[in-house]
């Protein structure tokens, strides 16, 4: 069984009231489960924004922002948590205001579940013929990413749903992005004073210098080559 799942909800509807009784009843099989869940409402993909919110978190901190923090994590820990810019299948569940309940947000028609009524179990969602027919078409496209892209390592091949099947990489905003905060990051490691990180970067750094002779990301840097 899984331990947890994240559920994508609408934000800033009209009807709001409606989504969250929807998205209460959804939490509740959840919780009959024992699954542990985390609601995101809504997310923004723009590359100018997100690099300008992740430069400030990388001062100010802010916890609310805990997709900088995986982010940070990830282009100098490889660490990864969350499904955005990689294979999320069978750990996310989406929600809209009617009601219908997706094993993805992203191209809704072709992962549809039915309404949240009509589901019996947790297990209900994941155990269909669309489902596993994604599953293995994600599995052959990640063998080709790996052979033939150098930043396989970001995004593991990149989401299933979004995948462009005439080799246009769908991922290329979420490189951009990944690349620029990992050259912001190491702006500030060569400065030689994580005193102007926040306590969250900090840490994620240090914790990545700890392990610099295996890597070749602080190469140079405080005296370590």
């Amino acid at each position: 069984m899984r331990k947890q799942v994240t559920i994508y909800a609408p934000a800033g509807e009209n009807n709001a009231k409606a989504v969250d009784l929807k998205l209460n009843a959804l939490l509740e099989l959840c919780r009959n489960a024992s699954v542990e869940t985390e609601v995101i409402y809504g997310y923004s993909s723009e590359t100018e924004v997100t690099c300008e919110l992740f430069d400030r978190w990388l001062i100010s901190g802010d916890p609310a922002e805990t997709s900088c923090e995986d982010l940070l994590k990830l282009v100098i820990l490889k660490e990864r948590n969350g499904c955005e810019h990689n294979s999320c299948l069978g750990k996310v569940l989406s929600i809209d205001s009617a009601g219908m309940v997706y094993w993805c947000k992203h191209n809704k028609p072709k992962t549809a579940l039915g309404s949240i009524g009509e589901i019996k179990t947790l297990s209900d969602c994941f155990s269909n013929k669309v489902f596993e027919k994604h599953l293995d078409a994600h599995y052959k496209k990640r063998e080709t990413c790996k052979s033939t892209c150098k930043h396989f390592e970001l995004c593991l091949g990149g989401c299933p749903l979004r995948c462009d099947l005439d080799g246009h990489c769908t991922e290329q905003e979420f490189i951009e992005i990944a690349e620029h905060a990992l050259s912001e990051t190491k702006r500030f490691i060569k400065l030689g004073d994580l005193s102007l990180l926040n306590k969250q970067a900090r840490a994620i750094v240090l914790n990545a210098v700890a392990h610099a002779p295996f890597s070749e990301l602080f190469s140079g840097i405080y005296g370590i080559e």
